[in-house]
């Protein structure tokens, strides 16, 4: 109850509480002739109430959830890191008095838990984090409203924004001390500002995107390729009247990732020259994670015990010994004896997997370490809320699928370059995903965007349903005649 307790006496209770006030107060005070006529009213307070209701739903998470050991396993590594920066001004995650620097995480979350640390003491990192993750959470839920709204009917925007606040994997997964929700926010963040920089044409839309770019591929290296991979549909599609001129502008985007990019890239040779080869750097963890990826019995076996060392996994990080070329060597062969078997498991199983409900990972369900007692659990709202969640998750992604099939209506639309971006780093990310480990925790900062497909598929599947009920009832007369 340590969590608990600590942010009650930080006043979070009292904050939830006055969310629900300040939500009541709106929703009784709103003249809704006067929304009818401004529709920028509209839209303001839509968001409002969207920002709200997330917040105060996180907030009630946080302050009725207790997680058993929430500084364990990868948030202990994270924690270290960030207490080896400010104590030791080095990036490590070692516990001695001397420790090694290593690049085997990225640095963009271990320097949000320093920041804390620094302002607030370790004593309080847990529950300032947990409120600060909320608040992000909450920020995430309004700017997909937002995104929505530049190619979206408002009621889909504004369900998209609601999917993204009641989703129970976002919002559980702000109690915990690991990537997901600054990664969420950070994602969002770029794909806002690179629209509003596709829609205004301003330099400084297109640098800030790229800044964010930056600081979202320092939380998690998977965004890399994003911005090249919207250039080239750019190129691809050139719906602007000046493309050469937006292509120049573009190139910012390049020039401030790379900004941020460049120095982790040459720390991480630091670490390659200074320290033994099998130590911990990003490019082990990139081979362990495809090593991961290519056993489908992995999880079975992890979760009956994390520290068999029969499993497949473990037996062949030994065999390889930290050696790309031995590895990809042994999964060529086994490609090359069983091809049905790895067609299957690469295009059909691990999509699955990476977007199925349960954290495998982890504790199960939408939990990633153990919880002792859950707002999912303790409250009837919450409680309905998960379980309208989960009926209608895989619904959700195969509508998500559907509005992948109408892209073709828009190629050449002013929104068309929205929609089309969005489905392209949604796919990019989970293809980067299903290549190395796929997980259903590590595609929870994709679903804010899974909901935005999920809204245009459903919008777009009504007003194909409609035109088809039309041209049914126009044709019907003539057949009742004949």
């Amino acid at each position: 109850m340590v969590s608990a307790q600590m942010l009650k006496s930080l006043g979070v209770n009292s904050i939830a509480q006055y969310l629900s006030c300040l939500l009541l107060h709106i929703l009784s005070k709103a003249n809704y002739s006067m929304l009818e006529n401004n529709p920028r009213l509209k839209n303001i307070l839509i968001a409002s109430l969207i920002v709200i209701a997330a917040l105060g739903m996180r907030i009630a998470y946080v302050v009725g959830t207790d997680v058993d050991l929430p500084i364990r396993a990868d948030a202990r590594s994270y924690v270290n890191y960030a207490q080896n920066l400010v104590n030791h001004g080095t990036f490590s995650k070692e516990t001695s008095k001397n420790p090694t620097p290593d690049s085997f995480w990225s640095p963009g979350y271990p320097a949000f838990l320093a920041t804390n640390i620094y302002l607030f003491g370790i004593k309080h990192l847990y529950p300032t984090t947990q409120f600060l993750q909320a608040l992000l959470g909450a920020l995430a839920s309004v700017m997909v409203f937002v995104i929505g709204l530049f190619f979206l009917p408002r009621w889909a925007a504004t369900l998209a924004g609601l999917l993204t606040a009641c989703s129970p994997h976002l919002i559980s997964l702000g109690s915990y001390l690991l990537t997901e929700t600054l990664f969420a926010f950070t994602l969002l963040s770029f794909l806002l500002l690179y629209i509003i920089a596709i829609r205004t044409e301003k330099s400084c839309y297109f640098a800030s995107s790229g800044a964010v770019a930056g600081v979202s591929y320092l939380v998690n290296p998977v965004i890399f390729f994003a911005p090249f991979i919207m250039a080239g549909l750019f190129f691809i599609k050139k719906i602007h009247h000046r493309p050469s001129l937006i292509a120049k502008k573009k190139q910012l985007i390049v020039i401030f990732l790379l900004a941020f990019m460049t120095p982790w890239t040459l720390w991480t040779v630091r670490c390659c020259l200074n320290v033994p080869v099998t130590s911990d750097s990003a490019t082990n963890r990139a081979l362990v994670n495809l090593i991961v990826g290519a056993h489908h019995d992995f999880y079975e076996i992890w979760r009956a015990d994390p520290r068999d060392p029969t499993n497949p996994v473990e037996v062949d990080k030994r065999r390889v010994n930290s050696s790309w070329s031995k590895f990809l060597n042994i999964l060529g062969r086994r490609i090359v004896d069983n091809p049905w078997h790895y067609t299957k498991w690469y295009f059909y199983e691990k999509p699955k997997l990476l977007w199925s409900w349960d954290i495998l990972t982890g504790q199960g369900d939408v939990y990633v370490y153990p919880v002792i007692t859950s707002w999912f659990q303790t409250s009837l709202f919450a409680s309905g809320l998960h379980f309208v969640m989960k009926s209608i998750h895989w619904w959700l992604l195969f509508l998500g699928f559907l509005g992948g099939l109408f892209l073709h209506r828009f190629w050449h639309s002013e929104q068309g370059e929205v929609i089309i971006t969005l489905y392209a780093v949604t796919v990019y990310v989970s293809a980067v995903y299903v290549i190395l480990q796929s997980e259903a925790r590590y595609s929870i900062p994709l679903r804010p965007a899974m909901y935005l497909c999920a809204s245009f598929g459903l919008w777009q599947v009504g007003c194909a349903a409609r035109n088809w009920l039309n041209n049914f009832r126009e044709k019907m007369p003539q057949r009742v005649i004949q």
